[in-house]
This record gives structure tokens, C-alpha cells and sequence, in this order.
């Protein structure tokens, strides 16, 4: 009979660790919507091996499929321009490493800043692309995107890639499951006090009931 009722709680501490669990795990998806949509800046595109006029159409097109993803809350391009105007941040094509890049979030007042760096070497394309955070210059992405073609085909096959992988890239130090692992993690020691909570007491149960008797 003990066996019996240990299995029924057994049975009904697992369905409510998954229960706990689905509760912990629809908590967590609003919170990463609302972290996915996170303000960055976009700063222009920067090469030294593409004509500016180029340069200018690649960082409207990437901004814009970057934008229709809805991964990202971008920045408009003419707030970028007047903000960092009024800061008197004027040399922004040189800012390739994360403590300037930190200091143009600062400046744009974003959290994050995007900058895309683009070598080329006749038809062979490197574009590294490094999301920073601006409050502690904390390089959150860092990746080199190699193609090889004309830029007509950098531009439609290169930079879908590039746009496919930042929409679904974590850029957050926390991960997604941490929360409901620790919440199944403190249910758990909760139910393994309850189950030796019974477990003593039918031990103690089956042998205080019985007392010796002497037949007379």
C-alpha cells in the first residue's frame, strides 16, 4: 500500500514540474520578444575598397531588411546624423574598435551600436559585422561574412545571409533558459523535502501502529 501512494506523488510532482515548467517558459517568451526589439544604431557601412556612393545604397538596404525583420528597433539615419552632429562626433568612419563605438552609442543614446566594416580584394568580399554595447563596450557580435562575386551579388546573397543570422542571434549575456531552470531547480528541492517529508512519516506510521503484546 505504501508502494501504492509514493507512486500517485510521484506521479503528481511530475506533472506539476512540467506544469511549473510551461508556466516559467510562457513567462520567458514575452520578456525575449521584448529583448529582441531592443533601439540599436546602424552605423554607416565602412571601406576603403568600395565608392562611397555604393557605400551609401548597401547601408540603406541592409538597415532596411534589418528593420523588416523586426528583430531590431533601428534608429533612422537622419537621427544618427544630427545626433552625432550635435555631440560633435564627426570622425565616425574611424571608429572601428569597441570603446569608440561604446562612446557613439553614448552619443546616440542607443544601447547598442552596429558597425559593418567592408574589405575588398577584386571579387572576394570580408564584411565583419560587431554589435557593441554602449554601457560597457562589451562586444556582444563579431563576425567576418566572406562571398565572392560582384557586389551585385554581395548584395543579394551576401547580405540576406548576414540579415538571416542577426535575426535570430542571441545577442544577451543572460540565456533564454536560465530563469525556468532555476525555477524547476527550486521546485525540485521543494519536492524532495515533501517526499521525505511522507516518506518519513509512513516509515513512522507502519512502525508505531503495531505494540507487542504477551499473551497471558
Amino acid at each position: 500500500m505504501t508502494k501504492i501512494v509514493r507512486s500517485r506523488i510521484f506521479i503528481v510532482l511530475i506533472a506539476g514540474i512540467f506544469f511549473i515548467f510551461s508556466i516559467a517558459q510562457s513567462y520567458e517568451f514575452p520578456r525575449q520578444q521584448s529583448v529582441n526589439q531592443e533601439r540599436i544604431a546602424v552605423l554607416p557601412i565602412a571601406s576603403n575598397d568600395i565608392p562611397q556612393e555604393e557605400l551609401i545604397k548597401l547601408t540603406q538596404e541592409f538597415r532596411t531588411a534589418l528593420q523588416n525583420t523586426a528583430r531590431f528597433d533601428i534608429q533612422p539615419e537622419i537621427e544618427i546624423d544630427s545626433l552625432l552632429k550635435a555631440k560633435k562626433f564627426l570622425n565616425i568612419s574611424g571608429c572601428n574598435y569597441a570603446l569608440c563605438l561604446a562612446d557613439a552609442g553614448k552619443a546616440l543614446e542607443v544601447p547598442k551600436v552596429m558597425r559593418i566594416d567592408i574589405t575588398k580584394r577584386e571579387d572576394q568580399f570580408a564584411a565583419r559585422i560587431r554589435i557593441v554595447q554602449t554601457a560597457d563596450a562589451d562586444v556582444l557580435f563579431d563576425r567576418v561574412f566572406n562571398h565572392s562575386g560582384d557586389i551585385d551579388s554581395y548584395r543579394s546573397i551576401s547580405i540576406p545571409e548576414q540579415i538571416k543570422t542577426l535575426s535570430t542571434q542571441e545577442l544577451d549575456q543572460d540565456s533564454s533558459w536560465l530563469h525556468p531552470a532555476i525555477i524547476v531547480a527550486v521546485v525540485l528541492g521543494i519536492i524532495y523535502i515533501i517526499y521525505k517529508s511522507f516518506d518519513s512519516h509512513s516509515s513512522s506510521g507502519g512502525t508505531g501502529g503495531g505494540g507487542s503484546t504477551t499473551p497471558q
